[in-house]
């Protein structure tokens, strides 16, 4: 299992903050209440259930500042992504489970499974580092160890060590090897009691009692000399032991001389952070103060004000209200183009029109008849009409006076195709005008026809006349054509085409008027638009009008002012933006003084004069600390080693000493090995020598009850292989764990030491081996070395689980006591591990940036 991500909606001092873990060995770096001891109890919790106020140790971690209670954490479990909601609930929380490779959510026993059988206090003893019970530690054994391991293999581990420990009290209650009340431990006591028995039947033989006798010397030798070995051994066991500590009381005598009293205050890793927070303050600002003046230049040099704009600017108020009569003066040039156009086309009308009328003798144009006087025109020609075919006819007829007629309808015909022909001439369609044009003349034609029938028909009745009262009527009518003529400017036009250019002398009339209204209208709007640009006068050395260009004039007038509105526009935001700048530059500056000051008040007060004093005092007391941290864990760790060290220790007598009692040694042994061969050798005679009956019957019993005895062992010895056979079946069902993690142990307890010490022993409690073949207990070893030998243990079993429950290892601060070497040397195997099990180290020593560690820092949080 990798964590990934970490979403805690609220968590102690954590409110909405969410964490990322990039590799599966994460460094997470802070100082002292920066929440690392929390963030680890959020994950417990995460994995196991919010504890209840009886179960919380160190108390709850509901927020102060925030309602919300839990999070979200994220993981990779066989190379699938799950997330893992829990908020505050019953029985541990609200639990949510979802698989996001499938978006789905799962049930909350899917995630259960996944750490089943590992409860909250099977993975603090066998996944977490940090602080322990040292007094518990030392009592611990190989039983114990095995034990924690069961309770995560095997179903019902306990009951099953529980019939373990009922085996050994059987066991115990029939033989202990300093037992006295034991069954066996009392038949062997009457075994010795029988054996001394024949040894006083043999004494009755006298060479046996000669032998004996001298056995008994060289077993007094013997023990003599075993006790001396003893003792012996014991001083240089002793001697050695205090060898051993040479280099520690060497240390501890150099560090004498240094107390709590040499440290200074305000010279420790929190000021060296205040001191730093401040040059970076300085930096910061150093750096904005140079940023927003490279503004403030930029925009001065940008914001210099044209002519265009001062111009605007002098003449704003006048150019505004005339931009806001802009939208009128487009309607009007609008309006002025069109009546343009219009006039245009009536002239070109006008000049068609013309060119298709008749001129008279002076090259005039005719002038159109009234409407009123079109009928009795049209009356005469006719009449004129009818008189010259009656004089050319000849005819002479009696002239009677005609019958009144009829009221005729032609004149009302002429008349409508009259109209119609002058609206079809003024109309532009060309389709309809050339249809209605036919139908007018047709109408037109159709009126003459009927008028002139009607006054054939009207003078058909009349007697004939002679030619003079002909020519008398024909001169009167050509009379009054004359005097039209003269009027309407016909002359010379032949009189068949006065009624026919009626029509169009009517349209030329009526273009002629729409052209002098057109060019009146016309005259208006062009007086409007000229008023409005000569308001635009003060403007004349910046904008040039065209005269005929109505639209485009004003196309350039508005382009040019919006320039000039932009320029303004500009210009006025890069003022606000220089002023808005130059009060940030005042303001950094502010700061820059103000942080300045914070280090000089911050060196006055340590009555330094420079930083580089105060790192160079900062070294020097953070020296000082290390030798007084190494003082005091000398001082534990030979007080705890319960060795007497002189006062006037020397190390080279201390040396000549040993070698002088290790030649002791090896003589006394050889001498115990000889008494040794001469005690063998008097037992060897005194055999030979035993041939009393008494003391034959004496050996039936002495046999007698070294069977009982042997009934016994089997009994006992029995007890003790089911006790093993339980402990076998245990291993197997733990897939043989215990000893592949007592051997894991052992090769990390040797790296972690630097081979210092090369095994670790099981036997009624834990002690450790060194390269010399020395044994130590745990309650012997340094703090340090037993933090390093528990550390072995617990990735040992970390490792040993990792291929059936690859749970994340966290560590709390865990090499404290740790020396450079052996500390690097945890770092190696930490590397090692987490390439099968992730590993989180929780630490306040920024040394851990140096490790090639990914570092998450809580302090930027």
């Amino acid at each position: 299992m990798i964590i990934k991500e970490l979403m805690i909606y609220g968590y102690g001092k954590w409110v909405d903050q969410h964490f990322s873990f990039a590799t599966p060995l994460q460094a997470i770096y802070g100082p002292n209440e920066a929440g690392k001891s929390t963030i680890i109890d959020f994950i417990e919790s995460m994995f196991f259930g919010f504890q209840n106020k009886k179960q919380a140790v160190h108390g709850q971690f509901y927020p102060k500042t925030s309602k919300a209670y839990g999070g979200e954490l994220i993981f990779e479990q066989d190379h699938q992504k799950y997330k893992l909601v829990r908020i505050d609930g019953p029985k541990g929380g609200n639990v949510k489970f979802y698989d996001i490779d499938h978006d789905i959510e799962l049930p909350s026993t899917d995630f259960e499974a996944l750490l089943s059988p590992i409860d909250r206090q099977s993975y603090n003893q066998l996944f977490y580092f940090g602080d322990f019970d040292k007094k518990e530690f030392y009592k611990t054994d190989e039983t114990d160890l095995g034990l924690r391991i069961q309770r995560i293999g095997v179903t019902d581990a306990d009951k099953w060590a529980g019939l373990q420990k009922e085996l050994v009290k059987i066991a115990d209650e029939l033989y202990k090897p300093r037992g006295r009340k034991q069954q066996i431990n009392v038949k062997l006591k009457d075994y010795h009691e029988l054996e001394q028995k024949v040894q006083d039947a043999k004494k009755a033989y006298p060479a046996y009692l000669n032998l004996q006798s001298q056995l008994n010397d060289v077993k007094a030798d013997y023990a003599h000399q075993q006790t001396e070995l003893l003792q012996l051994q014991r001083h240089i066991q002793a001697d050695r032991q205090l060898e051993s500590y040479l280099p520690l009381i060497r240390e501890q005598s150099e560090l004498a001389k240094i107390s709590k009293n040499d440290l200074l205050t305000g010279f420790d890793d929190s000021d060296k952070a205040i001191l730093d927070r401040y040059r970076a303050n300085i930096t910061s600002a150093i750096s904005q103060v140079k940023d927003n003046q490279k503004q403030v230049d930029e925009i001065k040099k940008a914001s210099c004000e044209t002519p265009a704009q001062h111009f605007y600017e002098e003449n704003q108020f006048q150019i505004d209200a005339l931009m806001g009569d802009l939208a009128g003066q487009r309607n009007v040039a609008s309006r002025i183009q069109l009546m343009t156009s219009q006039r245009d086309k009536t002239q070109e009308k006008l000049l068609q029109l013309k060119a298709s009328l008749p001129k008279n003798e002076a090259g005039e144009l005719p002038l159109p008849f009234p409407d009123d006087q079109i009928n009795h025109i049209n009356e005469l020609l006719r009449q004129q009409g009818n008189l010259k075919d009656q004089l050319r006819n000849g005819e002479s007829r009696t002239t009677r006076r005609p019958k009144p007629a009829k009221k005729s309808l032609t004149p009302y015909y002429v008349l409508a195709g009259i109209i119609a022909l002058v609206a079809i001439l003024v109309s532009q369609h060309t389709v309809i005008s050339i249809i209605g044009y036919l139908v007018a003349l047709g109408i037109l034609g159709w009126g003459f026809t009927q008028q002139r029938n009607q006054s054939q028909n009207q003078f058909s009745s009349q007697p004939t006349t002679d030619q003079q009262a002909l020519n008398r009527q024909l001169a009167v009518i050509q009379n009054q054509l004359q005097q039209i003529s003269a009027d309407y400017r016909l002359t010379g036009i032949e009189e068949a085409k006065w009624l026919s250019i009626q029509s169009a002398l009517h349209q030329l009339d009526d273009l002629q008027h729409s052209l002098i209204e057109n060019n009146h209208q016309l005259e208006v709007e062009q007086k409007k638009y000229g008023h409005y640009l000569d308001q635009w006068e003060f403007a004349r050395d910046w904008i040039h009008f065209d005269p005929d260009a109505y639209t485009h004039n004003l196309d350039l007038l508005e382009q040019t002012v919006n320039h000039w509105q932009q320029q303004f526009a500009e210009f006025r935001q890069k003022q606000k933006n220089l002023v808005i700048f130059q009060n940030l530059v005042d303001q950094t500056n502010a700061k820059l003084t103000q942080a300045k000051k914070q280090i000089t008040d911050f060196l006055t007060q340590r009555a330094v004069h420079s930083e580089e004093e105060f790192k160079r005092i900062l070294a020097q007391q953070k020296q000082l600390r290390e030798k007084l941290r190494r003082k005091a864990e000398l001082d534990e760790q030979l007080e705890g080693s319960n060795i007497n060290i002189p006062n006037d220790l020397d190390e080279s007598k201390l040396k000549t000493k040993l070698d002088q009692e290790r030649q002791r040694l090896d003589d006394l042994q050889k001498s115990v090995n000889n008494v040794s061969e001469q005690k063998a050798e008097l037992n060897v005679q005194l055999t030979h020598l035993v041939e009393s009956g008494h003391y034959f019957g004496l050996r039936q019993q002495l046999a007698n009850l070294e069977t009982d005895i042997l009934d016994d062992v089997h009994r006992y010895l029995a007890l003790q292989l089911s006790t093993r056979w339980i402990q076998n079946v245990l291993n197997i069902a733990t897939k043989g764990r215990v000893p592949k993690i007592l051997k894991l142990a052992k090769q990390y307890f040797a790296t972690l030491t630097d081979h210092q010490y090369k095994n670790i022993l099981f036997e009624n409690e834990i002690s450790v081996v060194r390269k010399d073949d020395v044994a130590f207990t745990v309650n012997e070893l340094s703090k340090g070395t037993l933090e390093q030998l528990y550390l072995a243990l617990i990735l040992s079993m970390t490792v040993g689980f990792s291929d059936q429950y690859p749970l994340p290892i966290m560590i709390d601060d865990g090499f404290v006591n740790f020396d450079k070497t052996r500390r690097q040397a945890a770092f190696a195997i930490l590397k090692q591990v987490s390439q099968k099990t992730q590993v989180l180290y929780f630490t306040a020593n920024d040394e851990i940036r140096n490790q090639g560690f990914k570092v998450l820092d809580l302090s930027q949080f």
